[in-house]
């Protein structure tokens, strides 16, 4: 198990060694499934590189994007599911390429129940996302769509180490996220384009202004 986790320096030195023997690396290629709403968790995934994203998909097809999974975090659904052994309520796509260390379910369950240190990370992983999906709906409820895409533009661009700020994302993949359609992205991208803050390319968005982002 990798150390760069920080819960890993907190445990037991047994449950680390069994932690070390337990643990197996993934790779996920960018577009597959961790796993999928009303199936099972048969491990439990701690991100070391790339970004997932958990979502839900209403009847119609269309998506909305619950939270972003991310290098050195894990994942709260996954975690429940495994503990509680139920299955999931969402999916967890890798939107790039990942790779992930993974624990056996069975395994996580052991160590939650017999290890207060680790039950208190899993309570804070919880905690997080609760504030997360409070935020969600807080957007979802009282800000408008152009204010929501501006926000997820600028999030994503703060990921971005070079000075080229560009990232990759198709106007459905924004979609999806937002849990709109994909006309209204295209327009509001295309607003954001005329007003100088981004410059569209194909599966492509550059960042031009940052200042321009959001309307004055």
């Amino acid at each position: 198990m990798s150390s760069e986790f920080s819960f890993f320096h907190n445990c037991p030195e047994p449950m680390r060694s069994e932690m070390q023997a337990n643990a197996r690396r993934a790779h996920l290629t960018a577009g597959s499934y961790f796993y999928c709403e009303d199936g099972t968790c048969e491990s439990v995934a701690w991100v070391v590189s790339g970004r997932m994203r958990v979502f839900k998909r209403g009847a119609t097809g269309r998506e909305i994007t619950l939270y972003s999974v991310r290098e050195g975090e894990t994942c709260l659904v996954n975690m429940l599911c495994a503990v509680l052994d139920r299955k999931s309520p969402a999916s967890a796509q890798a939107e790039t390429d990942v790779e992930a260390m993974l624990v056996p379910a069975n395994v996580f369950r052991k160590w939650v129940r017999s290890d207060t240190g680790l039950l208190d990370y899993v309570l804070e992983v919880m905690s997080q996302r609760v504030i997360d999906l409070m935020t969600l709906v807080e957007e979802i409820a009282f800000r408008r769509m152009d204010e929501r895409l501006s926000s997820l533009l600028h999030e994503r661009f703060a990921h971005v180490e070079s000075m080229n700020k560009k990232i990759s994302a198709t106007h459905e993949e924004i979609a999806a996220d937002l849990g709109t359609a994909r006309e209204v992205v295209s327009r509001l991208l295309k607003e954001l384009e005329r007003r100088g803050a981004i410059e569209l390319g194909r599966g492509k968005i550059a960042l031009l202004d940052p200042t321009a982002l959001f309307p004055s």
